[in-house]
């Protein structure tokens, strides 16, 4: 947890504006899959922080 709670920070750093469900998305969205393990057995993945972050910076409303 506390790994995600740190990626979460990382998250709100570069884009203070994601909501809770936003930056559950996100992390959903960006996991690496874990290769032969059933979806039950791995959830989402393995967190992908780099892959998250970028995604977070992504959707700023000021991104460039």
């Amino acid at each position: 947890a506390a790994i995600v709670s740190g990626v979460v920070a990382q998250l709100l750093e570069v884009n203070s504006s994601l909501t809770p469900s936003t930056v559950k998305a996100i992390l959903i969205q960006t996991a690496k899959r874990i290769p032969d393990a059933l979806p039950a057995q791995q959830g989402a993945g393995v967190i992908n922080a780099a892959g998250a972050v970028a995604l977070a910076d992504a959707l700023h409303p000021n991104h460039s």
